[in-house]
């Protein structure tokens, strides 16, 4: 017996809205910006078959540029397929430019194919960090930055100072990265330069002031007499 096709497939975003009803899309030709969710309705020959496989395709095309698979989910209790694609992405599709997809069920007697879906994209990447300064104490410790982004937008973090490590050095998506510092026995205080995707983080760390140098200011005595 042939493979049947899987039906009703339909991308959602942000809160699980249906995209081609309800999410923020164009309002001209109704493109999904950054989906999260891949729903569809499972093949009637779910029980036999082997997998599942995302196909992504130009518009009009008929042979899919990237496929990924995503297993054999079993279907909620709407009797649906749901897919968080933040699960089976990377790698992401060309960012800026308008798809479709299908789904195909693998099996054993052949392949079934969805009907396309609603159209969508993924936005280019863009980055910004919780702040652009931090500072650091004398002692050796570390610090954190924050860094939103879409999820698959890729990011690197170096440092310009031997004193300062970054860690993770790459990431992706939002995410927090640690900066840690050696202790500063410099005797003043010091900055180094953080890039973080493009961005630049300053950070400064403190000393310790040390007696009887000119950084450290004490009250001088005055009005001095000798009383017999």
């Amino acid at each position: 017996m042939p493979n049947r096709n899987v039906r009703s497939l339909v991308f959602k975003g942000v809160v699980g809205c249906a995209l081609v009803l309800a999410c923020a899309v164009s309002a001209s030709a109704q493109v999904v910006v950054d989906p999260t969710i891949l729903q569809f309705d499972p093949s009637p020959d779910h029980a036999l078959l082997i997998r599942y496989d995302l196909e992504f395709y130009e518009p009009g095309a008929t042979v899919p540029f990237q496929t990924t698979t995503i297993g054999k989910p079993t279907p909620g209790a709407d009797g649906k397929i749901t897919v968080l694609l933040n699960g089976v992405l990377p790698p992401y599709p060309p960012r800026g430019v308008a798809y479709t997809a299908g789904v195909a069920s693998i099996s054993p007697a052949g392949v079934g194919r969805s009907s396309p879906s609603n159209q969508f994209q993924f936005a280019t990447c863009a980055f910004e960090l919780s702040s652009a300064v931090a500072n650091a104490p004398r002692d050796a410790g570390t610090g954190t930055i924050a860094i939103l982004a879409a999820a698959g937008c890729e990011w690197g973090a170096m440092s310009g100072a031997s004193w300062l490590t970054l860690s993770p050095g790459t990431g992706s998506g939002a995410g927090l990265f640690t900066f840690t510092v050696t202790e500063n026995l410099s005797g003043a205080p010091r900055t180094a330069a953080v890039t973080v995707a493009g961005q630049t983080v300053s950070v400064t760390q403190s000393t310790l002031t040390a007696l009887g140098t000119a950084a450290t200011t004490f009250g001088s005595p005055s009005n001095l007499r000798i009383i017999r």
